[in-house]
């Protein structure tokens, strides 16, 4: 006997800081915690993908769900650069700072203002 598959489509909507994919075919999860990971995992990826493009890229990723409102956000900020072009001894952390931003859940981030993204 075959099991439906049962569960919700959400949409994966992705912005790299320079292109806007609207998800049109989605997919579907078990549960809302599912959103989390799947989006959790795609930024990485995305990064992988287009960072050689520059020194500092935002990787936003936004859920809809099937009536089309927006339900989730994960947003990763990536910058890259060479650390010899400072003087030696200009910060006694090497350079390391705590990142600024809100706080939630613990995980310290800088997220664009929603009205500053493309919107479906």
């Amino acid at each position: 006997m075959t099991q439906a598959n049962t569960g919700t489509r959400f949409f994966f909507d992705v912005f790299d800081g320079s292109r806007f994919d609207h998800d049109e075919i989605g997919t579907v999860l078990a549960s809302r915690d599912e959103v989390r990971v799947q989006s959790t995992t795609l930024l990485p990826a995305l990064a992988s993908d287009v960072l050689p493009d520059g020194n500092h890229r935002t990787f936003v990723v936004r859920v809809r769900d099937e009536s089309g409102r927006y339900i989730f956000e994960a947003t990763m900020v990536m910058s890259t650069g060479f650390l010899d072009n400072r003087s030696p001894g200009s910060d006694e952390n090497g350079g390391l700072q705590a990142p600024r931003g809100r706080e939630d859940d613990g995980i310290s981030c800088h997220s664009p203002p929603l009205q500053d993204l493309p919107h479906a």
